[in-house]
């Protein structure tokens, strides 16, 4: 795989090196847009399983992971997937709370 994608990736997973050779090209995406009240209202109403996913996050990794693990046949879930997941919904919640003032 190439380098400067892993870079990439963990960067956004906020494990990136602390230090980048030259020539390690990241590709960051321009600042979000501040979100729309549709945004906001459609990041407040879950599933199901992503409640479930949510509240095995707030007990710890250990039970989000094991949660996956036990239901990855019939969800068909990723664990990094899960977390990019839960980090773009927490972002998206705390602009939503800013936008609003809460």
């Amino acid at each position: 795989m190439n380098r400067s994608i892993i870079v990439a990736a963990l960067a956004l997973l906020g494990s990136a090196p602390l230090s980048v050779q030259a020539g390690d090209s990241l590709l960051l995406a321009a600042a979000p847009a501040a979100p729309s009240a549709a945004e906001c209202e459609r990041s407040a109403s879950l599933s199901r399983v992503q409640r479930q996913l949510v509240d095995r996050a707030a007990e710890g990794m250990r039970p989000l992971a094991q949660y996956i693990y036990r239901t990855r046949m019939i969800y068909q879930l990723d664990v990094m997937e899960t977390v990019a997941w839960l980090d773009q919904r927490r972002e998206l919640r705390q602009a939503c709370g800013e936008r609003t003032g809460d």
